[in-house]
């Protein structure tokens, strides 16, 4: 196994042979294994060991065991114990993934801060199975087949040209000290399940299922690699991405199956089975969330932004001595003499008889239903049509507000004031409301 394991480390997990190396070692058969295979090789490293107290006795006798095994074999030593469970209280996250996260994390911060070029971990062939099969279970994509990579992230798995077979052959033939971990036998760990129950019946069909789920995985990668230029050369025609949003063509995605939109879209939160919605139920309008964002059926495009939920309840205005401060700018009304009346022709402020506005007025959110009669027109037209005609997004038009006099739209803030409200010629006093 030495020589194996000497041409994988250097050619597969790619290190140079004066790389400084943190072994994280359990205590357990496999790093046991590895740190008797990087004695042997000439490996530059060091040991590192968490501890994280789910075990009581058992967790201290780990630490202490690998810390002999430090000292016998004079090498650098590095070790952290977790308050796991009170962690596990206090967050949302399983005991397991909580404790990857602080093992790495961890690992991390001691090759910067000890200018160690790489972590080996002691993954094996049995674990690309065992991972591959929880993926497959849990659903995945393409990525969820890229089984344990070699080298990745500064992270190496110097081990995975063996299956667990092989490794525990290695162990006895060289007198390998090490110490089984309880908790690899409780079932109630799905790891575990599949360890111990799940692989044993798959094995009765395939006795070489490690290896055939090893080539498997390398044609996966492959296939995968010819799909991510597709998926490139779809999002240069198809998707452009803009300050405030996302489009992407809809004709382009219909043309193509579901995996393809959600591969653009899955970064955003949306998962496979919205996907399938959004390309079935295509009525313009409809509106699709993730947890951050929202996907709205535009004309031709699909179109993503940041989730923002407005929440703005009626404000009311009791007089002109105003100024508000709301989600999209500052809502000032200023009283102007006519002698110093001097109008801006733009859809950012309004002129009105303000003998005609009645107090307290009213800021609301549009809503369906609402008219009003626009400037010039002798009809009224639904607020709904109007911003149909100027084109707004059908992602922002959940933000737009209307002024509203006893009940009549004066304005519909940015886009169309009312054709009631308009100055007559013998006015005095002129309201000029402004959005800035």
């Amino acid at each position: 196994m030495i020589e194996k394991f000497k041409k994988y480390i250097f050619e597969e997990c790619k290190i140079e042979p004066n790389a400084k190396v943190i072994l994280a070692i359990s205590g357990g058969l496999d790093s046991c294994v590895v740190l008797d295979l990087f004695l042997k090789s000439g490996i530059n490293f060091a040991l590192a060991h968490c501890n994280f107290k789910l075990r009581g006795d058992e967790s201290d006798e780990n630490e202490r065991f690998v810390s002999q095994l430090a000292l016998k074999n004079n090498l650098p030593f590095f070790t952290k114990q977790f308050e796991t469970q009170t962690l596990v209280a206090n967050s949302n996250e399983s005991t397991q993934m909580l404790a990857r996260k602080l093992r790495y994390n961890w690992f991390q911060l001691l090759l910067v801060e000890n200018n160690f070029d790489f972590i080996a971990t002691a993954h094996h062939k049995n674990d690309i199975l065992e991972t591959s099969i929880l993926n497959f279970t849990r659903g995945t994509g393409i990525s969820g087949f890229h089984g344990i990579k070699a080298n990745q992230n500064k992270i190496i798995r110097p081990l995975l040209f063996a299956t667990r077979e092989e490794i525990k052959n290695y162990a006895s033939e060289n007198n390998i000290e090490y110490q089984e971990d309880s908790s690899n036998l409780s079932t109630k760990y799905y790891r575990n399940l599949v360890r111990h129950e799940v692989i044993p019946q798959l094995k009765k069909i395939n006795p070489n299922i490690e290896n055939t789920i090893e080539q498997t995985i390398e044609k996966v990668n492959a296939i995968e690699i010819i799909y991510a230029d597709f998926i490139t050369d779809f999002k240069q025609k198809y998707v452009t991405h803009k300050i405030e949003n996302t489009e992407i063509d809809i004709l382009a995605s219909k043309n193509h199956n579901a995996f393809v939109l959600y591969s653009i879209i899955e970064i955003f939160g949306f998962n496979y089975q919205q996907t399938k919605q959004i390309l079935t139920f295509d009525k313009i309008g409809n509106v699709f969330y993730s947890s951050d964002y929202k996907l709205v059926i535009d004309r031709k495009k699909y179109i993503i932004t940041k989730k923002t939920i407005l929440n703005f309840e009626t404000i009311f205005i009791q007089d002109f001595n105003t100024n508000l401060v709301l989600p999209n700018g500052l809502l000032v009304f200023q009283r102007i003499s006519r002698s110093d009346f001097i109008p801006e022709r733009n859809h950012h402020c309004v002129y009105l008889d303000e003998k005609k506005l009645k107090f307290p007025l009213a800021l609301r959110k549009w809503k369906n239903g609402d008219t009003i009669q626009p400037f010039g027109m002798k009809g009224r037209k639904n607020v709904s049509d109007i911003l149909v005609d100027a084109k707004v997004p059908l992602s922002e038009k959940d933000t737009i507000l209307v002024l509203v006099n006893d009940l009549e739209i004066i304005w519909i803030l940015g886009y169309a004031f009312s054709e009631k409200f308009k100055i007559i010629a013998d006015n005095e006093y002129i309201t000029k409301i402004s959005l800035v």
